[in-house]
C-alpha cells in the first residue's frame, strides 16, 4: 500500500513545492534562505529578504513607518 500511495500523492507534493518556491521567489524571500552543507540545515538571513528591504535600507524614512 505504501508504494501505491506514493504514486498517488507524489504529483500533488511536487505541485505544492513548485507553488511554494514560486511564491517565495515572488515575495523575495527565496534568496534569504540558504542550505548549510556542513550541518545540512537551512539558514535564514533577514538582510537578504526582499519583504523587509525597507527596514534594511539605511536611507529609508523610519519616521513614516
Amino acid at each position: 500500500m505504501g508504494k501505491a500511495m506514493w504514486l498517488v500523492s507524489a504529483p500533488d507534493f511536487l505541485n505544492r513545492m513548485a507553488i511554494f518556491i514560486a511564491q517565495m521567489k515572488k515575495d523575495g524571500c527565496y534568496e534569504a534562505h540558504e542550505l548549510d552543507q556542513k550541518n545540512m540545515t537551512i539558514k535564514y538571513d533577514f538582510k537578504k529578504d526582499g519583504r523587509f528591504k525597507v527596514f534594511n535600507n539605511p536611507n529609508a524614512d523610519k519616521n513614516s513607518l
